[in-house]
């Protein structure tokens, strides 16, 4: 990628946008440089504000293929347990092709809701016995997609304390902690630097026992590597660890591990006070998932010593069952609320919260993930968020208020395309059609549209066909010496005659088009045979969002107009 300086209308640095800055952005995908802007050779982006890329410090890909299952509750009220037992059933119908398909599809919605990196909480190695070949998987479609991953790699060994695993954990399972190195070695040799790295995970104190959890980070530290774990989601696992160590999660890690500072505590919700302190004096950060523990109905968890250290807090997806960070920072907020019963329950020095939700969305996923992104700051990865600011929820908003209009009033709809690397993605982007299924109800309108065409060349065919019949009868004889009268005889036939072919061979290519359409969310044979022999790749950079425009010929400029937030953008160069 060659050298090259963008600007937009506003630009996101320590905590405000300001206007006028343009960034510049290396070969090597980092920024170089973020200075006013001045005459010379850069991308301009109209309309545009630009954030730091959304860090997704929590994911586990694969539960997005739960989405619109698990949420009856014919039996009475459900719980995590419940759904654990739904989520282990998709675990069991997963192969390679099903687990890459949802796996691109998360990571597809994750850049159109302004995520460029994700900490991937990974636990589901196996399609058979002990391969592991479901790591490369994941690592494959980040890559297709495009988005920048932490693996974090988890350790899976019991399914309880002092327990076996359970069947339906079987693909999770890592044998000891000798299998789980050498796996992370293999994966380490095989990765994109520019876009992929590692971390180590102990999945919970449920599925490690307390001396593997010491040695895996022991090992993290010493390799430098940042070390998750899930802590204290759920009450029953805060039992359970009072009763087999005397001691809760929480008090356990602070109590046996050493105060390295490279930790993250996945979720806290039932994290006491004290237990809580003691864990941040040690350098831990936490990651909380408000849409995720709001839907599995965990609770909420008591935010205001993270939010007094600053900067400890970061967020996640985790299941995907709905991937919205910018809903995400709001609940952050509004979960405090409620618990507290107060308003602005995380303000930053200055009384204002949009700053405090986006740090925990950017800088604050960097860091627990050991990642130099997060900032719009020299020497940090150019991965950078576009925030469309026509969308009707933005319009007529002043640049003070700007980012608590896009924390508690907008949506994915505002986020009109993503950089990682200084590589531009434009949401809704066309090349989606290779990995996601069109609506049914799109697929039906596109469908009834071409074959009602046919059927109009079908009529029009008939009464050509008929006409040139009139030498010998048919509908000419009824128009007789009017035809010849006006065209002549031979001038007529001969009209008639490409009138013929015309509609003969747009017959057959609506017949054909029509049998690679699917109907009704089905796929036809030939649309199957098609997707099978096509594969599916990275596409080459695209040209800049919403009408920017190169002041010099630097690079390509944008095909088509901007993209609007109801629906997708019009087609551009495929980009990353």
């Amino acid at each position: 990628m060659s050298r090259q300086t963008i600007q937009a209308d506003l630009t996101w640095i320590d905590g405000a946008f300001v206007p006028d800055r343009a960034i510049t952005v290396g070969p090597d995908g980092r920024i170089a440089a973020v200075e006013r802007a001045r005459p010379g050779a850069l991308h301009r982006l109209h309309r545009v504000a630009l954030l730091p890329g959304f860090v997704n410090a929590h994911s586990h890909a694969f539960q997005r293929g739960l989405r619109g299952s698990g949420e009856r509750f014919a039996s009475g009220a459900g719980s995590f347990w419940s759904w654990r037992d739904a989520m282990y059933a998709l675990v069991a119908s997963l192969d390679r092709d099903a687990l890459m398909r949802i796996c691109r599809q998360a990571f597809a919605e994750m850049r159109d809701a302004g995520i460029t990196s994700v900490g991937e909480f990974h636990y589901l190695h196996h399609d058979q016995d002990g391969d592991f070949s479901f790591d490369e998987v994941v690592l494959q479609a980040a890559s297709e997609v495009g988005v920048r991953i932490v693996l974090l790699q988890a350790y899976y060994a019991s399914g309880g304390i002092g327990k076996a695993l359970e069947r339906g954990q079987n693909r999770f399972a890592t044998l000891n902690l000798q299998a789980y190195w050498r796996q992370l070695d293999r994966l380490s040799r095989r990765l994109d630097p520019a876009t992929q790295s590692l971390g180590v995970v102990a999945h919970s104190v449920r599925a490690a026992s307390l001396a593997e959890i010491k040695a895996l980070h022991a090992e993290a530290v010493r390799r430098r590597l940042p070390f998750h774990m899930h802590v204290e989601e759920q009450r029953r696992e805060i039992e359970e660890s009072v009763a087999a160590y005397g001691r809760t999660p929480m008090r356990l890690l602070c109590d046996e591990l050493g105060p390295e500072g490279n930790m993250t505590a996945v979720h806290c919700t039932h994290t006491s006070p004290d237990d809580m302190t003691a864990f941040l004096d040690r350098g831990g950060r936490v990651c909380v998932c408000p849409l995720t523990e709001a839907n599995l109905g965990d609770g909420i968890p008591d935010l205001s010593a993270p939010h007094a250290f600053g900067g400890r807090i970061s967020l996640g997806t985790d299941s995907n069952a709905r991937i919205s960070f910018i809903e995400e920072m709001r609940w952050l907020e509004y979960g405090q609320r409620l618990r507290g019963e107060l308003r602005g329950a995380l303000t930053d020095a200055h009384g204002e919260v949009a700053a405090t939700t986006l740090e925990a969305a950017t800088s604050g996923g960097s860091a627990s993930l050991g990642l130099g992104a997060g900032r719009i700051a020299p020497g940090e990865w150019a991965d950078l968020a576009a925030v469309d600011l026509t969308v009707p929820s933005l319009l007529g908003v002043p640049a003070a208020g700007l980012p608590d209009a896009i924390v508690f009033g907008a949506g994915n709809g505002a986020i009109a395309g993503t950089f990682v690397g200084g590589k531009w993605r434009e949401t809704d982007c066309p090349n989606l059609s290779r990995w996601l299924d069109f609506p049914a109800a799109q697929e039906n309108l596109m469908f009834a549209f071409l074959l009602t065409l046919l059927i109009l060349d079908a009529l029009l065919l008939s009464a050509v066909v008929l006409l040139q019949a009139g030498q010998g009868g048919g509908l000419a004889s009824l128009g007789g010496a009017t035809t010849d009268t006006v065209l002549g005889g031979r001038q007529a036939v001969t009209i008639l005659t490409k009138l013929t072919w015309w509609c003969g061979g747009i017959f057959l290519a609506l017949s054909l088009l029509l049998s690679v359409v699917p109907r009704g969310g089905q796929t036809s044979e030939l649309q199957e045979r098609l997707r099978a022999t096509t594969p599916v790749a990275p596409a080459p950079s695209a040209p800049l969002p919403l009408g920017g425009t190169p002041d010099t010929a630097t690079g390509p400029a944008p095909s088509g107009p901007a993209p609007s937030s109801g629906g997708p953008a019009p087609q551009s160069p495929p980009s990353q």
